[in-house]
């Protein structure tokens, strides 16, 4: 069984990490970042500083990491960062930045996300259109997402990234068109992938039980 560290070594774990330049380790430090680590930033006052460094590094996935810890954790301080990457030069970084910037702001971020709707990069039309859906239950941004996801070509990232979206933030059980959508596709998609079998999970996760959401539109 892996033993559980101590809030206040996250620092120091932090710092080795950055010694090896081991960007991966960091990632999971943060994503794994529990309250009481965070508050523990905040007691030794580097949480801005740690923010600040990571938020622009050249590793992109580690600038993912930071704004979903950010939107994670609801740190409205760095809402100015967060809207900063909605204009990073990763398309990953850019879709974690509009969750994020969700989480931070609600309803208040429909215009920001309606723009993006219309983006040219289709991941992050994927993640404007889900969140726009989620947030207005509009069935015109369900329908622009399903025939972007039912593309024959459709890079399979974006049909993960959906499932999760919407996992996230909605009691799909209450939502019947998400469930049979991806019940459709599962019939169209080879059984050994792994996205297969996490679309099969969540439909089982989906059916047995009701939930609330993590997070409810504000």
């Amino acid at each position: 069984m892996k033993q559980k560290k101590p809030a206040n070594d996250i620092l120091s774990r932090i710092q080795e990490a950055k010694d090896h330049k081991d960007w991966t380790e960091i990632t999971d430090i943060l994503d794994e970042a529990t309250e009481n680590e965070l508050n523990t930033l905040r007691d030794m006052n580097v949480l801005e500083s740690v923010i600040h460094e990571f938020i622009e590094h050249h590793d992109w996935i580690l600038r993912a990491s930071t704004v979903e810890f950010i939107g994670e954790f609801g740190l409205k301080t760095f809402l100015t960062l967060v809207k900063a990457r909605l204009h990073d030069s990763n398309s990953v970084v850019r879709s974690y930045a509009l969750m994020a910037y969700y989480e931070l702001t609600g309803a208040k971020a429909l215009p920001v996300i309606e723009e993006i709707c219309n983006s040219k990069n289709i991941a992050n039309r994927v993640t404007a259109l889900a969140l726009h859906y989620i947030e207005k239950n509009n069935d015109d941004s369900f329908k622009k997402l399903s025939k972007i996801l039912k593309r024959k070509r459709c890079n399979m990232n974006h049909l993960y990234s959906t499932l999760y979206i919407f996992d996230y933030y909605l009691d799909v059980q209450q939502h019947r068109e998400i469930i049979k959508f991806f019940e459709d596709a599962l019939k169209n998609i080879p059984k050994s992938l792994c996205i297969a079998k996490d679309i099969n999970s969540m439909l089982k996760k989906w059916k047995k039980n009701k939930k609330k959401p993590m997070h409810s539109s504000r």
